[in-house]
């Protein structure tokens, strides 16, 4: 069954990014038999040079001429044919590597957030880099390989049957040796290559974490705890790698020796039936090259199996990717071109799928467009899943969520992204100047309006400081940024194209004072007039809010402003007294 699976992949793979180039394959194989004709006719024209030996003086000096001008004329189409044939290749090759990387950076920027919760960035990016290299290398390495081999055996056996047809019986033995063999290591070769495949997707994904958590792992001197966890991964990379390895070896040797041992039986034989005078010595020459030929093809064959494992494995994995049904489904639903930003939640619960527990269980709320609510609660209560769900990152299990009066499921919710914002606790910049990172793909937006963002975010004069002002390159991940200002600059990126919808993801959280009184200056300006969605544990950034909601456990529990809250013996004060709610 898994192998009809895999089979199923390898078409669908084909078809998808292989069928494109059918011409373009088609005269690259002319070009490659014309490239290895000295392969295929210079053993029967080196019999007959041979055997002139034994041919009438006034016959043999033409019949040089002839034989050896035919045996140059093969060897100099080698040049231009081989060029042509690898410029032809070159462009198949990297163009599907082109074409799959492509797909998986559509594929990955459709896939829903929940998929990208259970695989991380390291094996998806080993998918992208790894697998496509193989793949890379398979119509070098195998599809010519098995093509070459195959018109070698061909035109070895015509050669041979029409000179001797009595030998061809001998070449027989070769087919029950490679059968044998490929039964007895396939199953191996396959088991070893998906080990190989799975370790280095792990140890990718444990590197990828570790240089993130590079600052963190600093901080707390926590350097050879990180080594010693990814020294586990590698090294179970090196011992799979070892083992397949081993196993392509003995494999390969094998069939070396088998066939060898073979042809060298065969070359006793030809030898001794020359003796007899049943051949000439031209003969045993071609039979011996053709015996030569056809065992090498068999061999390099074999030698292709694992690498014909590896690519199928690879197939296999971005398929994986590539077929994944885990997407948040845009095309074909109604764009929303103007956005008011008012929300309505219909008894909505939310479950994530590896999580018995609901994380939101009957939330019924009403947002009214331009009202700024502020949802505070403790850790794992449920608010920055609620923040998911009004972005559309994740749909409810059970009930509706209403934007404009519209049902959010029968939307783009690419064009209603349009017209948000979105400000989180890690800010994440890209290397970069600061107007790229401040208009991060909004190619209309004039200088005009990235400076009065910059202005209401609080961050026109630091940017103004630096040494080329708006054009300064601030690092990867805004290295050259300080806490404060990296989070002025996010704030001005949320509201560049004048957002109607704010949503603010503990946005003042981790800053010294200084740069929370500016950024709780530039949350109150540009808060106004748009529809504000807050998640806080600080007192003074939700305070200010038209309407708090305090969720407990996935429930809403209270409701209210800051002044009604406050009064009384409620969940809100208490968490003011416990220190849930910082009091900065």
């Amino acid at each position: 069954m898994r192998r009809c699976r895999v089979m199923e992949l390898a078409m669908t793979f084909y078809k998808r990014f292989y069928a494109p180039y059918v011409r373009k394959t088609i005269i690259m194989f002319s070009f490659f038999i014309v490239q290895n004709l000295y392969v295929w006719i210079s053993p029967i024209l080196i019999a007959m040079l041979i055997d002139l030996s034994k041919e009438p003086d006034a016959v043999r000096v033409s019949r040089l001429f002839i034989y050896g001008g035919g045996l140059l004329v093969v060897i100099a189409v080698n040049i231009p044919s081989s060029l042509i044939r690898g410029i032809i290749m070159s462009q198949i090759t990297r163009g599907v590597s082109h074409n799959v990387r492509l797909a998986i950076a559509e594929k990955v920027q459709n896939l829903s957030v929940l998929y990208h919760a259970r695989n991380s960035a390291g094996r998806l990016q080993s998918k992208a880099i790894r697998d496509i290299e193989v793949l890379e290398k398979l119509p070098q390495q195998a599809i010519f390989m098995l093509f070459s081999t195959g018109v070698n055996i061909i035109v070895a056996l015509i050669a041979i049957a029409i000179r001797r047809p009595e030998a061809l019986l001998f070449f027989l033995v070769l087919v029950p040796i490679s059968v044998v063999i490929r039964r007895y290591f396939g199953k191996r070769l396959t088991s070893t290559s998906s080990r190989y495949r799975q370790s280095f997707e792990e140890m990718s994904a444990g590197l990828s974490e570790m240089l993130v958590m590079v600052p963190v792992t600093r901080a707390h001197g926590m350097e050879d705890f990180e080594v010693s966890r990814l020294k586990k991964k590698l090294r179970d990379v090196l011992q799979s790698a070892r083992k397949f390895d081993f196993t392509v070896e003995t494999f390969n040797t094998s069939g070396w020796v088998s066939f060898t041992f073979t042809q060298t039986l065969f070359l006793l034989g030809c030898v001794y039936a020359s003796f007899k005078g049943y051949i000439t010595i031209g003969d045993v020459v071609m039979f011996n090259t053709f015996f030569a030929t056809i065992s090498g093809s068999i061999v390099g064959i074999m030698n292709m199996v694992p690498i014909l494992t590896q690519a199928r494995e690879s197939i296999r994995s971005i398929m994986e990717l590539l077929d994944a049904d885990d997407l948040e489904l845009n095309d074909g639903k109604k764009r929303v071109r103007n956005v008011r930003g008012s929300f309505v939640l219909e008894n909505v619960s939310f479950r994530y799928p590896s999580s018995k527990r609901y994380a939101l269980d009957g939330i019924s709320l009403e947002i009214k467009a331009g009202e700024s609510v502020a949802f505070v609660g403790p850790s794992g209560a449920g608010k920055s899943t609620m923040l998911s769900l009004l972005l559309g990152f994740v749909r409810p299990t059970e009930g509706r969520i209403f934007l404009d009066g519209k049902d959010m499921t029968g939307i783009d919710l690419r064009s209603y992204r349009a017209h948000t914002g979105v400000v989180t606790q890690e800010t994440v910049f890209f290397t970069g100047t600061v107007r790229e990172n401040a208009l991060y793909g909004s190619t209309r937006v004039p200088d005009s309006a990235v400076k009065r963002a910059l202005e209401a975010a609080n961050a026109l004069e630091f940017v103004n400081e630096l040494p080329e002002g708006l054009d300064t390159v601030i690092g990867e991940k805004g290295v050259r940024l300080s806490g404060g200002q990296g989070q002025r600059l996010a704030i001005a990126r949320a509201i560049v194209r004048d957002p109607r919808v704010l949503l603010l993801d503990e946005a003042t959280s981790s800053l010294d004072t200084i740069s929370e009184k500016l950024i709780q200056e530039a949350l109150a300006r540009v808060m106004r007039h748009r529809t504000s969605i807050v998640i806080a544990h600080r007192l003074s950034t939700v305070k200010g809010c038209d309407r708090i909601v305090i969720v407990d456990k996935g429930r809403i529990v209270g409701a209210g402003t800051h002044r009604e809250l406050i009064k009384g013996d409620n969940f809100y004060s208490r968490m003011i007294r416990t220190g849930m709610l910082s009091m900065k």
